[in-house]
């Protein structure tokens, strides 16, 4: 064989091994045919038959491709090399720096980038032969979004130098981005996730494009790296996160005395610190939680407060002027042409719902109407039932009525609880006559009736109790008489019924006393308030109400009179006293002279706001007028306000305060015969 023919035969087994490379496998690894090969390298050779047998596009000169196919082929020759190794994409130039970061205002963001590989102009993740295609249909353009991707020399148009870009970074590969986390800015990231290269979207008519939506949880700073076939990485992007910074708090207006809950909107990577200072305007005046529940004090006016936001980069100091408004009585009859006088409108309040009970006069002329009231100021549920008693409320906000069926000398003991929609009446005992009922839940759903039968020469105070399913009968105080003025029932903190009564000792003065239930003796603890003679007190004790604080400590107000000092003339005393454990704490609320030394401070509710501070609705009569007044304490003073006056107004009043630190108010209307609520709000 000659030369000339064995050159020619080698010249075609060169070029049908180049065949059978370019149909088994075009690029790096990242777009294999079958089987998957990954190579860490690409031969030349190889690439320069693909050239060669790369098709004209179509609208593209034949001729002006082929210049495209000779510049390519003569850098790709002047590599001097035979392979050039896979790599992802590095240097300033090859790194994606438009990173973004986006709120989507729900808790999660959205990272959005653009592809960067100097030199792909299809897009395709790899840069190869193929490039010269879209170059070549975009030649002679200036440089748009549409094609901006193409100048890779970045000259500001579209020319075969940019063919350049190809033979440098000929197989520079990117098969995937890697999304990575990190605390703080500088601190070291991680891999969170990879979004494939196929995953972005218009590549055919701008810069191809990617999004990918996280939640931050701790780590605030994000970037993406390239990475081609072999997870080798390439140049980091730039870093993007969520800066420590406070953008607003909220509320920043709210009315005085009320409990309200404070945010923020912060920005920063995670772990963040809160610290919250009221400026003394809130209790507590200081809270390190990210969302703290406070009650303002009554204060009105503008005031400084900040918020110190603390994350590992830093801390950044929010200052804020909080506006606390004044707040007023708003009044509405709720019941019209009523005859509330047997029992006083009782209200209790389970978290912004009230229920109300208003019967009417048993002693009145038939028929005689009771009604259990249940809803919020200007939206209400009026519900006529058979039956007069004492309202409770169950842990679960259910009421309950205990009362005394039947007829006068022929009485039922017996509990009314409203569940699912209906009464459920569960008879206790019967009797000639019940007095002083008296009903409360203990232990959030166990119902306490207190009572008296007064037929009974001994005047025990009694109760029935149902613990664990079952009624239990037992005997609370053995004074003597017990069917004194109207007394008193609350829980504690822990659910155990405590009563507030008057007792008549040997029949030579009375004594106000409390008998609290012991759950580890499973006895009452009797423990006087006070006594008639005491000193500078003639009687004492009378209308009394109990009112657990916030701190747990029992407290207690009634009235009291002092002695003659002269003809028809006596001061009567308004008492509020706290229990510590051993001795009462008492202070005189109001002393006012009357001509009737029974009369004044008659009715009286207790209640303690958020801040812990008392206020006592009271029922005021001089010379037949009924006054409701209202004095409450701020401050260590204490403020008085006569919500109504004029005529029998103001009779029976209940207070007692909602979720929001509102108080309500009801209290019956003689002269206008009328059940009247009112909100402080």
């Amino acid at each position: 064989m000659s030369f000339g023919k064995l050159r020619a035969s080698i010249r075609w087994v060169l070029g049908a091994a180049a065949m059978l490379i370019l149909a088994s496998s075009t690029g790096c690894g990242s777009h294999p045919v079958a089987p998957p090969i990954q190579a860490a390298n690409v031969s030349l050779y190889k690439a320069l038959a693909e050239l060669e047998a790369l098709e004209t596009p179509l609208g593209v000169e034949p001729e002006l491709f082929q210049q495209f196919r000779d510049e390519l082929s003569r850098q790709l020759r002047a590599k001097g090399v035979s392979k050039v190794a896979c790599t992802p994409p590095t240097g300033e130039d090859n790194r994606v720096d438009d990173l973004d970061l986006i709120d989507n205002m729900d808790g999660t963001f959205t990272l959005t980038w653009h592809y960067k590989n100097a030199g792909d102009y299809d897009q395709d993740g790899e840069v190869g032969i193929s490039d010269i295609t879209p170059l070549a249909q975009h030649f002679g353009e200036s440089t748009v979004p549409e094609n901006e991707w193409i100048d890779g020399d970045l000259d500001g148009r579209v020319h075969i130098s940019d063919i350049t870009p190809i033979a440098m970074n000929y197989a520079v590969e990117v098969a995937e981005y890697i999304i990575e986390g990190a605390v703080s800015a500088e601190g070291e990231f991680a891999e969170i996730d990879a979004v494939s290269i196929a995953s972005a979207t218009g590549k055919d008519t701008e810069r191809a494009a990617f999004e990918y939506a996280l939640t931050p949880g701790e780590n605030g700073y994000f970037r993406v790296v390239p990475r081609d076939g072999e997870e080798t990485p390439g140049e980091a992007s730039n870093v993007v996160g969520l800066a420590l910074e406070v953008l607003s708090v909220s509320p920043l207006e709210a009315k005085e005395g009320t409990v309200v809950t404070f945010s923020a909107e912060v920005t920063g990577a995670g772990p963040i610190e809160y610290a919250w200072d009221f400026g003394g305007q809130a209790v507590p005046a200081t809270s390190v939680e990210a969302s703290p529940e406070v009650v303002l004090t009554r204060e009105v006016g503008e005031f400084s407060a900040l918020l110190t936001v603390t994350n590992p980069q830093g801390d950044v100091t929010f200052p804020f002027t909080l506006t606390k408004l004044s707040r007023e009585w708003r009044f509405e009859t709720i019941l019209s042409n009523v005859e509330i006088m047997s029992l006083w409108p009782q209200m209790k309040v389970h978290g912004d719902k009230l229920w109300i009970h208003a019967c009417e006069d048993t002693f009145s002329p038939p028929p005689n109407a009771n009604y259990v009231i249940s809803g919020s100021p200007g939206n209400w549920e009026i519900e006529e039932v058979a039956f007069e008693g004492m309202l409770e409320l169950n842990s679960e906000g259910e009421p309950g009525v205990a009362y005394r069926g039947g007829v006068l000398l022929d009485e039922v003991l017996s509990l009314a609880e409203l569940r699912d929609g209906d009464w459920q009446i569960t008879e206790l005992e019967e009797a000639r006559t019940f007095n002083r009922v008296n009903f409360t839940y203990a232990n959030g759903n166990e119902p306490v009736i207190t009572f008296t039968m007064p037929d009974e020469r001994n005047h025990l105070i009694e109760y029935f109790w149902r613990r664990d399913g079952e009624w239990e009968r037992g005997i609370v105080d053995e004074p003597g008489r017990a069917d004194r003025p109207t007394y008193a029932i609350t829980t504690d903190l822990e659910g155990s019924p405590v009563l507030g009564y008057m007792t008549d000792a040997e029949g030579v003065y009375e004594e106000l006393t409390v008998a609290w239930w012991q759950p580890e003796s499973e006895e009452w603890l009797i423990i006087l308030v006070d006594v008639d003679w005491s000193g500078d007190t003639w009687k004492t004790g009378y209308y009394p109400d109990l009112a657990f604080r916030n701190d747990g400590k029992l407290a207690i107000t009634y009235s009291s009179i002092t002695q003659e000092i002269e003809p028809d003339i006596r001061y009567d005393r308004l008492i509020y006293a706290v229990y510590d454990g051993e001795i009462w704490e008492k202070e005189v609320v109001e002393e006012l002279p009357s001509t009737a030394y029974d009369r004044a401070y008659e009715d009286m509710s207790l209640a303690h706001d958020p801040l812990g501070e008392p206020v006592i609705a009271v029922s005021d009569s001089r010379e037949n007028d009924y006054d409701l007044r209202q004095l409450w304490r701020c401050k260590g003073s204490w403020e008085l306000e006569i919500l109504a006056t004029e005529g029998m107004t103001g009779i029976h009043p209940s207070i007692a305060f909602d979720v929001d630190g509102n108080a309500n108010i009801s209290y019956y209307d003689g002269t206008r015969k009328e059940v009247i609520i009112g909100v402080y709000e």
